[in-house]
């Protein structure tokens, strides 16, 4: 039987390796115990000489910070489960002086928050906290004047409050990665929000409120684009909105009120909206000069809201886009400026009338063409036997660069499970071709389609 002494000794071995101890709920009395058992066998409390990274889940209401954490080497610490618990800032500055990190997945006592201003953490570079209901301005201050050294911070408020009024003197002088969650009336606040002139990254989430009304989300837009004026953020990502049908019918997302932020490279636009959705028309122009990456995903799941040609008003306006993520609507019947253009279907019986080549598909649609696209991730979007021809036409035509690839073939959701089988194993076959051209692909389709139908 192995001794005691060589079980903790062996324990202590194992320990000495851990850098992060997540979710630990122990009691003080347990905590108290197991250190005693350390002093019996003459074992030093600092067991975790490598721990940087600590969670911790108070139980009943009680917060202690373990014995063996305080080792003044901790540099990312999480507390969840603490709403009402008190002396969690001034142990954290006292046990963690060069904390780095600081995550509150659950509101904190009003008291801890002033402490948070007592208590400074000159190391300081990530905070995320929840924004109590009442004295709001007060809180935005008290993160503001601990700001100094900040680059990640984000702020999830309740019950419906916006910000009021914030001192527009100061700034956030290092902000790198701003994130505002569940914000009343984004329009109405975001302008009351300190400049942050290091800003790159601005992301909403939850901000259902900006989005019942097409005035809404207009009002929301033009926010964000003078927001941008004062700080310059190159990354902008809405996502995590739910809007139940009651509140609207119909929503246009006017995303080329956004097209003022210059500077966008990237820009992300994830709603669980109601049907009815549209985009501006051609009457509407948008032109996004850095644009680099598109993520559009609108509508619950396996029901797109916008079409393909949508999605080809907006890329044809940005010239450096290259990699772009959507859900779209790929039906024929959907895309009615780009269908018109291609091919009859009824005069492929005609025996006086003699099919046009398939390189004429598409003429006198130049207004859609975008020669910057890499590739494409279609998000599951439902590919119907019957128009698998006309999308790989569509995008052979309109995206002249595009790469046909194994990976965008199994983003799609096909109709015809053979057919998928066969268009992949094509692809992987001609894996050696560096330049797969897209009207081979889609010779092939029109081709092997009918095989391959279900």
């Amino acid at each position: 039987m192995r001794r005691p002494r060589e079980a903790y000794v062996r324990y202590c071995y194992y320990a000495s390796m851990v850098e992060s101890i997540k979710n630990w709920n122990a009691t003080r009395q347990e905590d108290e115990e197991f250190c005693a058992k350390l002093d019996l066998f003459d074992i030093g409390r600092k067991v975790f000489p490598r721990l940087t990274q600590v969670g911790l889940v108070p139980r009943n209401g009680a917060f202690w910070f373990p014995l063996c954490f305080r080792n003044q080497s901790v540099t990312e610490f999480s507390i969840r489960n603490a709403p009402a618990v008190r002396g969690i800032v001034r142990d954290v500055s006292r046990y963690c002086p060069r904390l780095e990190r600081f995550t509150a997945s659950s509101r904190l006592h009003e008291a801890e928050v002033d402490f948070l201003q007592v208590h400074r953490f000159i190391y300081l570079t990530n905070l995320s906290i929840h924004v109590g209901d009442a004295h709001v301005d007060n809180f935005m201050r008290i993160i503001l004047s601990i700001s100094h050294n900040l680059t990640d911070l984000t702020l999830t408020f309740h019950s419906n409050v916006g910000i009021g009024t914030v001192r527009r003197g100061r700034s956030f002088i290092s902000l790198k990665n701003l994130t505002l969650k569940r914000l009343s009336s984004v329009a109405n606040s975001i302008d009351k929000l300190p400049t942050a002139p290091q800003l790159k990254l601005l992301h909403l989430e939850s901000c259902s409120s900006d989005f019942a009304r097409t005035e809404d989300a207009d009002l929301l837009f033009t926010a964000l684009a003078e927001y941008g004026k004062r700080s310059p953020f190159t990354k902008l990502r809405i996502d995590g909105v739910h809007v139940g049908r009651a509140l609207f019918g119909r929503v246009c997302l006017n995303l080329g009120i956004l097209t003022e932020i210059d500077r966008v490279t990237d820009l992300t636009c994830i709603m669980a909206l109601p049907s009815g959705v549209v985009f501006p028309g051609p009457s509407c122009p948008m032109v996004w000069r850095q644009l680099r990456t598109l993520h559009l995903v609108l509508g619950p799941e396996m029901i797109p809201l916008f079409s393909l040609e949508a999605f080809f008003r907006i890329t044809s306006q940005a010239p450096c886009l290259s990699d772009a993520i959507a859900r779209m609507d790929l039906r024929t019947m959907s895309s009615p400026a780009l269908s018109m253009h291609s091919y009859p279907v009824e005069l492929q019986e005609s025996e006086t009338v003699q099919p046009p080549a398939l390189e004429d598909s598409f003429l006198g649609v130049d207004q859609f063409r975008t020669m910057s696209l890499r590739s494409i991730d279609f998000r599951s979007s439902h590919l119907l036997y019957d128009d698998q021809r006309f999308l790989f036409s569509a995008l052979r035509d309109l995206a002249p660069n595009l790469r046909i690839s194994t990976r965008m073939l199994e983003s799609l959701f096909w109709h015809s499970q053979p057919s998928r089988e066969a268009a992949i194993g094509w692809v992987k076959a001609d894996i050696k071709n560096t330049s797969l051209s897209m009207k081979e692909f889609t010779a092939f389709l029109s081709q092997s389609s009918g095989s391959f139908a279900t």
